[in-house]
C-alpha cells in the first residue's frame, strides 16, 4: 500500500488514478479527516463479490466445507460451475437494474437542480 497525504493526492490526481490500476496496487489518502482507499475498480468488484459471498452463510459453509475436504483428502461428488454459482446471475442482474436506477435517479436531481439554479439567476 501506498500510504500519501491530501494535498499531494490532489496535486497529482491523475498520476494517482494511472499508477493504481497500473500497478495492482492499492493508494491510502491521509487526512486529518481520516483515511481512503483508492484501488482499481476491476479490483472493488472482486472484493465487493468476495464480500457478498462471505456474508452468504450457505456460500461460506461451502467454502468451508471444501477446504476440511480438501485438507483431509476428501472427495466429494462435484457439481458444475453453473449449479454451483446458480443464483449469481440472477442476483447480478438484480444489482445491475438495482445501480442503473440510481445512476438515472442521480442524474435526474443533478439536472432539476442544475435548472433550478439557471431560473434563479
Amino acid at each position: 500500500m501506498n500510504p500519501i497525504g491530501i494535498r499531494q493526492a490532489v496535486q497529482n490526481l491523475p498520476q494517482l488514478i494511472k499508477y493504481t490500476p497500473d500497478n495492482c496496487e492499492e493508494t491510502i489518502i491521509v487526512s486529518d479527516s481520516g483515511s481512503v482507499v483508492m484501488i482499481d475498480q476491476h479490483e472493488w468488484k472482486k472484493v465487493r463479490e468476495t464480500l457478498r459471498l462471505f456474508c452468504d452463510k450457505k456460500s461460506l459453509n461451502a467454502l468451508s466445507e471444501g477446504h476440511k475436504n480438501r485438507e483431509y483428502g476428501v472427495v466429494s461428488d462435484s457439481v458444475s460451475v453453473e449449479e454451483a454459482f446458480y443464483d449469481m446471475k440472477k442476483s447480478r442482474r438484480l444489482i445491475f437494474h438495482h445501480f442503473e436506477d440510481i445512476i438515472q435517479r442521480d442524474s435526474q436531481k443533478h439536472s432539476t437542480s442544475q435548472n433550478m439554479r439557471l431560473n434563479h439567476r
